[in-house]
């Protein structure tokens, strides 16, 4: 199976750094890639491949496309993760697995490095996107329906390779925008999300995590169950800035923005 996510990397394009801390608190295009396609964990570039941009020279790719567009904003490219369950898969599927992911989600439009580390007990692939379309100069938009749209072609693919998917994972279902930043490794995801009005997270499961929601602004309810048996049957629990709501193991839930203004909130997930 095949858990996948990705977020904003912000900053400025001529700092020259290399990467030292959490690479889940990226934040420049540079450090991004060179810590996608570090010799170290990718078995000396053996599973290191460039998607509309060349795998050795993908900064000056992607940096070429900003300054012919003139880029604009805060988000300079997207981090993705792919991570598999361990002992399923090869490094060489793995890859293979997450070229193709790639190609169907964003290679009509962006430019990719697709990079399988092998330098924890689960195989996993990392993405940076470039934020500009090589092909129009549009902005990548992060939504929830992308999010949703890259789990499902990731699930699509796995099956196709005979690997298991996660059945009722998150980012299925849910309604108008949802707009979040994401710090995720494979143990815990941090988010600060936002629901515009009348917006829903879909409903979904945590299989072997708990996850807890602590609202910010705004108004709104979480539904949530223990059991399998939808959410017009489960518990309602209205939801106010300095509110709570948790979501204990292997439990469903949504949470839901009925009011006129934004819900933002605050969220971890964590396994188990």
């Amino acid at each position: 199976m095949a858990t996948t996510g990705f977020w904003p990397v912000k900053g400025k394009l001529n700092e020259v750094l290399n990467y030292v801390g959490n690479p889940y608190k990226t934040t420049d295009l540079k450090a991004a890639i060179e810590y996608a396609a570090d010799l170290n964990k990718t078995d000396k570039r053996m599973f290191v491949t460039g998607i509309n941009c060349g795998s050795f020279v993908a900064y000056l790719d992607m940096v070429e496309i900003k300054h012919y567009y003139g880029e604009r904003g805060q988000n300079i490219a997207y981090h993705g993760y792919q991570s598999f369950a361990e002992s399923e898969i090869t490094p060489e599927e793995a890859h293979d697995i997450g070229v193709e992911t790639a190609r169907r989600m964003w290679g009509d439009r962006f430019q990719v490095l697709v990079a399988t580390h092998l330098n924890t007990e689960n195989v996993h692939n990392h993405f940076v996107i470039n934020s500009v379309s090589f092909k129009d100069g549009k902005k990548f938009r992060n939504k929830i329906g992308e999010h949703m749209e890259l789990r499902k072609i990731s699930d699509e693919i796995c099956r196709e390779h005979k690997k298991s998917v996660l059945e009722n994972a998150p980012f299925y279902g849910g309604e108008k925008e949802f707009l979040a930043n994401m710090m995720v490794d494979d143990q815990n995801k941090i988010l600060l999300g936002r629901l515009v009005s009348g917006a829903s997270i879909g409903y979904h499961r945590h299989e072997g995590t708990s996850e807890v929601i602590y609202i910010l602004s705004g108004k709104g309810k979480a539904i949530y169950n223990t059991q399998e048996n939808g959410v017009e049957n489960g518990i309602e629990e209205q939801l106010a800035a300095g509110d709570c709501h948790y979501c204990p193991l292997n439990a469903f839930h949504t949470l839901i923005n009925e009011s006129a203004e934004d819900l933002v909130f605050f969220a971890v997930v964590g396994k188990h």
